[in-house]
């Protein structure tokens, strides 16, 4: 798997180092290792160490895989981080290499699920890929651009034509109705979609508002994964 490099790390630990006071380096650094019930020596602060070669000397004593997850924990402890080209950067290429470094147990099930359920739809299964790893280096836009691109693609697939997302209503009904779903349920599903792409071209077209934060991106999220694993779901069972 890539690895970041020594020069990523250094830009990484220059960022840290102006966010967080050496002392607050420190602590978060032991708290990240209290949380995940690992045992380090992590190294004291040398008499006239810059914050920035701290930092670099403190990632030496983690391995690929626990740097990635202690990034994304020190980017959650400020705003300001979170916001940071290198931090985002680096965030992206670590879930790509090392898929989603920060879920919960039941995100983690949702995120295998969708994948077994997007198999047969690669496209689509990339674009969700991308989504997670924008979400990871909280690049919500883009995640929430890809999620959507991933909706669109699926349905044209799906229903075998090239609308957009918008226009896909009247097929959708009818494909719902072969498959003898409720008018009702039809409707439902519709205007999820419809509040769905709404919600995408007024507030995440051109940039995400302030006041969507981050609960608000993993609702939307939720919502493209309900939709695709209904219609998914559907679409299986006329197989099975």
């Amino acid at each position: 798997m890539p690895r970041l490099s020594n020069d990523i790390l250094l830009s990484l630990s220059y960022a840290i180092g102006e966010v967080f006071t050496a002392q607050q380096i420190k602590r978060h650094f032991s708290d990240y290792c209290l949380k995940h019930d690992l045992e380090k020596d992590l190294f004291p602060m040398k008499r006239l160490e810059s914050k920035s070669d701290y930092c670099h000397r403190l990632f030496s004593c983690f391995d690929d895989v626990e740097q990635a997850a202690l990034i994304s924990y020190l980017a959650e402890q400020d705003e300001r981080l979170k916001q940071t080209e290198v931090v985002q950067k680096a965030l992206y290429r670590l879930a790509n290499s090392y898929g989603v470094i920060t879920l919960t147990v039941q995100e983690q099930q949702q995120t295998t699920e969708i994948e077994n359920l997007l198999g047969d739809f690669p496209g689509c299964l990339d674009l969700w890929k991308k989504s997670q790893s924008h979400y990871q280096s909280f690049q919500y836009r883009e995640s929430l651009d890809n999620a959507r691109l991933g909706l669109e693609l699926f349905l044209k697939s799906l229903l075998g034509n090239s609308r957009s997302l918008e226009n896909q209503r009247e097929h959708l009904a009818r494909w719902l109705g072969e498959r003898n779903v409720p008018n009702e349920i039809g409707t439902m599903v519709w205007d999820s979609i419809a509040k769905y792409f709404k919600v995408q071209n007024e507030h995440i077209k051109h940039d995400i508002p302030t006041e969507l934060t981050a609960n608000e991106v993993t609702l939307i999220l939720d919502q493209t994964y309900a939709i695709l694993k209904y219609l998914v779901k559907k679409s299986n069972e006329e197989q099975s």
